[in-house]
This record gives C-alpha cells, structure tokens and sequence, in this order.
C-alpha cells in the first residue's frame, strides 16, 4: 500500500503544479497613437481623427473606442465659456455596438462621434458664450493598451448653423 501512495501523490503535487503556473501569455500591447478632436463646420458635427503610431494594425469595438460615447467610448464634458464654466447637459446614448473596427498601423481613421441634437440644442448658449469640450480617452484589454490622452475644443457662433 505504502508503494502505491507514494507514487499516487508524486502524481497528484505534478498535476496540481500544473495548474498553478500561469500559461505563457503575451502582455499587452501598447499602441502609440494621437487623437485629435475637431469642429467640422460642413458637417456640423465633431469628428476624431486618430492617428495608430504603432507598427501594428489594432482591432477595437467600436463602443470602446474614441469615437463613441457609449461607456466605455471616449469621455465628453461640455461648458460654456463664461467665467463659471457652467457645465452643460450632453445625452449619452445607451446600449453597445460590438462592431470591430480595424484601424492599421501608422494610418489615420476619422469618425465623427455622435451626440443627439448636437450642436443645435446649444444655440441659445452659443448666442452669448462659445462651448468649450473637455475631452479624455484611455483603453485597456488582454490585447492592447492605449495610454490616457485628453484635450479640449473651443466651438464658437460663428461655427454652428443656427435658426435665429
């Protein structure tokens, strides 16, 4: 019996060490890039435009990545250009979009980010103030890493078609 327990041990410690080393996993991945918001007039809306600085192509859902507010997506915050800077209402949308979006290396990828009624609910601020957007993005998964980045975007009258 003694023979037999030995043995069965030994192959138990082995199989339970087995489970306790963590497989061989690649870390992730961090991307280099740059985001830029903008004001596109034409449009009327605000467009992103990142710019993948790696020498990989990345794959992103799209309700994770900078051009949507969706949780997760970037971070908007919207005040006027007064002296309170007094915070203005934004609609987030709710829900996810699982759709992928392959932006390539060293390539730029421009999306608008839709925000209902934007910026024609803003008019009547806009007529005595301009909008300031404050902005952040960061994202993180077992693939990739995208370092926090924010900035900020003036939107002024003259820029938005309003009815008045």
């Amino acid at each position: 019996m003694r023979y037999l327990l030995i043995p069965a041990l030994s192959l138990l410690l082995l199989a339970n060490s087995s489970f306790a080393t963590p497989p061989n996993k690649k870390p992730p991945e961090v991307i280099k890039y740059t985001l830029e918001l903008v004001f596109d007039k034409e449009h009327q809306k605000i467009k992103a435009i990142f710019h993948n600085k790696s020498a990989i192509d990345f794959r992103i859902r799209r309700d994770f990545s900078p051009f949507s507010i969706l949780f997760g997506g970037i971070n908007l915050s919207l005040f006027t250009e007064s002296k309170n800077l007094t915070p203005l209402q934004i609609d987030y949308m709710t829900g996810e979009d699982t759709t992928q979006i392959l932006i390539p290396a060293n390539k730029y990828h421009e999306e608008y980010i839709y925000i209902s009624e934007f910026p024609k609910k803003y008019c009547d601020t806009l007529a005595t103030n301009s909008i300031l957007v404050f902005w952040s993005y960061f994202f993180s998964n077992e693939n990739y890493i995208l370092e926090p980045t924010e900035g900020a975007l003036r939107i002024n009258r003259s820029n938005v078609e309003c009815n008045n």
